[in-house]
């Protein structure tokens, strides 16, 4: 089921028949970058990583080996979006770090095979990054919008010069 949001236009019904097979990181079809990130990685607060990955695998059909969920709101990870770029893993410039830690739960494949996944839960108050995209279906095309979670990190890293 999709996380509630203010700011997400899809509706259940819409994502009805989109269970199909896909590879292990691929978007499923009619669910829009922004939609796939708030499925794998908002909630609201804590979770328990097998109830909550099952919804995720559902879409892949298959075990995903980890993820995270921010414990936030789509929103909030927006605004992320408005701070200053930085360089993502990828060589894209197009990530933004938080300005401060939260809290989030990581899930790590233990056993199993889909849809008989299990996960061991591990909460976490970290910095995040996300890779931020405009022209999203459902928001305003200047809008910039999380689309990926790049990485997440303890502490920042100080440099003195």
């Amino acid at each position: 089921a999709l996380p509630a949001s203010a700011g997400l236009l899809a509706l259940n019904s819409e994502l009805e028949g989109v269970h199909k097979k896909v590879p292990l990181a691929a978007r499923p079809r009619n669910v829009t970058r922004v939609q796939w990130f708030e499925i794998q990685h908002v909630r609201a607060g804590p979770v328990q990583c097998k109830t909550e990955m099952r919804g995720v695998n559902n879409y892949t059909q298959h075990c995903k080996p980890g993820n995270t969920f921010l414990h936030s709101s789509l929103q909030n990870v927006a605004a992320t979006c408005l701070l200053t770029n930085m360089t993502c893993r990828n060589g894209q410039n197009n990530c933004y770090q938080s300005a401060n830690r939260i809290g989030m739960t990581y899930c790590s494949h233990t056993q199993g095979t889909y849809p008989n996944c299990s996960y061991s839960t591990t909460l976490q108050n970290r910095f995040y990054v996300v890779g931020c995209e405009r022209h999203q279906r459902g928001f305003p095309p200047n809008q910039l919008l999380p689309v990926h979670l790049d990485e997440t990190i303890p502490l920042v890293h100080l440099h003195f010069d």
